[in-house]
């Protein structure tokens, strides 16, 4: 399981506090992981072209495929350690300002449950 990780900004930048890189733990680890492959490009990281999300399940689409969105989430929760499964997950998508919100309660490893909610710019 996901222990300690360093703590990055919304930004995804290392966050320093008093000369320190900060260290987060707990549910703070598996927010930060799953807010920044949400905010990967799928193959956009050039040493694991297999991390991210697949933006394209939602841009320039009239519809969205329910099945395809469904699987690209999937595909996201697959990348994060101790992941199960999605007990819940919503989404909502508006094609004007490119903003996806996506709700969900993940379950862990551990049998933990753990209620969060990403916004990503696609």
């Amino acid at each position: 399981m996901l222990k300690q990780d360093f703590g990055l900004s919304p930004n995804g930048d290392i966050i320093i506090e008093e000369n320190n890189i900060k260290i987060i733990s707990g549910r703070s680890v598996y927010i930060q992981a799953f807010r920044q492959i949400f905010r990967t490009r799928l193959t956009e990281y050039f040493l694991n072209l297999e991390e991210g999300f697949d933006f394209n399940v939602f841009l320039g689409k009239r519809e969205i495929d329910e099945d395809e969105a469904m699987a690209a989430l999937q595909a996201v929760g697959e990348q994060i350690e101790d992941f199960v499964k999605f007990m819940n997950i919503t989404y909502d998508f508006n094609q004007r300002d490119r903003k996806l919100k996506i709700k969900f309660n993940a379950l862990f490893r551990d049998n933990n449950q753990e209620e969060m909610e990403v916004s990503v710019d696609v």
